[in-house]
């Protein structure tokens, strides 16, 4: 009956053995699940920080090459529109020329026409004195 008794305690020793070791092992691995999510969650958070970087980045340059094509796009028109704008002064100023051009040959018909209303008068006054 001795033996009995051992076994019994010997049972319930086990028994209550078994059960804080379970609970500590529940316990250990508890910890270590935290542990483990915890450095998963740096590292999601690292990762969504290094990814809403890239994204900033890839926006900034985005934005420079739009910046960059609407100056080109700027600069072409505002050279064609030099362009025209120096065709279109460079025919005024030829047609100025040639306005002065004509006002010379006019100035210069009407200094020859006054001449010659100067000699025709001349010679009518010279007519009318041998007359």
């Amino acid at each position: 009956m001795f033996w009995a008794g051992v076994s019994v305690v010997v049972l319930v020793v086990a028994v209550v053995s078994g059960i804080i070791i379970g609970f500590i092992l529940k316990q250990v691995l508890a910890a270590k699940e935290i542990k483990s999510s915890k450095k998963l969650m740096v590292r999601i958070a690292e990762e969504a920080k290094k990814e809403a970087e890239t994204i900033k980045k890839e926006a900034i340059l985005q934005a420079k090459e739009n910046l960059l094509k609407m100056k080109a796009e700027f600069d072409s028109e505002a050279k064609e529109r030099r362009s025209d704008f120096d065709g279109r002064e460079k025919r005024i100023r030829a047609k100025e020329e040639n306005l002065d051009k004509k006002a010379d040959v006019l100035a210069q018909k009407e200094s020859s026409v006054e001449g010659r209303e100067k000699s025709i008068t001349n010679k009518e006054s010279v007519i009318e004195e041998k007359r």
